[in-house]
């Protein structure tokens, strides 16, 4: 019958067994893989699990050394390192050499027992909040990390004050512990890094509100009205370099209603020395009247002034003094105008 269907058994199961052969190879090789993959991903989690552990281990001892820190030794005067001083060191070293993260200030500013560990670390790492509080999470105890990570996360430098607090400050800019005016100062950060206490004006100066329209008036406003302290504002475009040259020539103006112990306030006499070319006409006129020619280092000798102010200054003079002016090596003019002058000085 197989013989009249012409079919050949043997073919048939060779072929049968051929395939099924094949099929168990292919699935050896499959199981071979995975096996293979299953080994390299056991011998990963095993790395990992060290790794774990190991970071487990130094956390820990990462920790421990935290909590174990100490107040340090007090010197003949009664001065020491407080505990949170030297934890404030403790995490700045970690910052530094593991992240390369930087204090941006002078690190810590109190002495004994004042200050705050919370507050040093948001002044000194107001870029890097993320970074600290995750450090503070993993070294401090959790109620006191809570407590930390709360006040840091909320904080704000006075360049990131809303609107408001701008304008109260130009409204009434007050006067800080030991004329520590300009810069962050250890009053400021021992009270607390407050808005209202010790507050560095120089930062709440780089606020961007600061040059709106209706807060720069307020500070023309201010200092016209002669405010207590509102002298300090004459810093601004010291500090804030977007100030435009209209803005220091209308703080300029101000100078012609200040008094005379006014004028010579420090902060009056830096605004003065740097921006007397962005002045107008009205306050040259008027600073004019304390040329001198005396010393070339007083802040109004005539040198000082626009070119325009120093060729009318000098025509009241007699002409050997205009010469040796003229010829002197800290004389800044150019040919040209040294040439324009004497024509009218002798035209005159």
């Amino acid at each position: 019958m197989l013989e009249l269907l012409n079919i050949d058994l043997n073919e048939i199961v060779s072929k049968e067994i051929s395939e099924k052969i094949t099929s168990l190879e292919e699935q050896l090789q499959d199981a071979s893989k995975t096996i293979s993959e299953q080994r390299k991903e056991i011998s990963r989690l095993k790395t990992e699990s060290s790794n774990t552990e190991n970071t487990a281990h130094l956390f820990n001892k990462m920790r421990e050394a935290f909590s174990n820190i100490k107040q340090g030794e007090k010197d003949t005067c009664g001065y020491y390192d407080s505990r949170q001083n030297n934890q404030f060191l403790f995490i700045e070293k970690i910052l530094d050499s593991l992240f390369g993260i930087k204090k941006a200030y002078n690190g810590w500013y109190c002495s004994r027992d004042q200050g705050s560990l919370a507050v040093h670390l948001a002044v000194n790492y107001y870029d890097h909040k993320k970074e600290v509080m995750s450090l503070l999470q993993l070294l401090v105890p959790t109620d006191d990390a809570t407590k930390a990570i709360s006040f840091i996360k909320a904080f704000k430098m006075p360049y990131d004050y809303p609107k408001e607090s701008v304008i109260d400050y130009v409204k009434a800019p007050k006067y800080n512990t030991n004329s520590a005016i300009f810069g962050v100062s250890e009053f400021w950060v021992g009270s607390g890094a407050s808005p209202t206490v010790n507050m560095p004006h120089d930062l709440i100066m780089k606020n961007p509100y600061i040059l709106e329209e209706d807060v720069f008036s307020m500070i023309l406003d201010s200092i016209n009205r002669n405010i207590p302290e509102s002298y300090y504002l004459f810093a601004l475009p010291i500090y804030n370099k977007n100030t435009s040259k209209n803005q220091i020539s209308r703080l300029g103006e101000c100078l012609i209603k200040l008094t005379q112990s006014r004028l010579g306030f420090d902060t009056v006499k830096d605004f003065i020395s740097k921006f007397i070319h962005d002045f107008n006409h009205a306050t040259l006129d008027f600073l004019y009247n304390f040329a001198s020619d005396d010393n070339q280092f007083r802040l109004l000798n005539w040198q000082k002034f626009p070119v325009e102010y120093q060729m009318r200054y000098l025509k009241s003079k007699d002409f050997d003094l205009i010469n040796k002016i003229l010829n002197n090596y800290d004389c800044k003019w150019s040919s040209d105008q040294k040439k324009t002058f004497l024509k009218e000085y002798l035209n005159s």
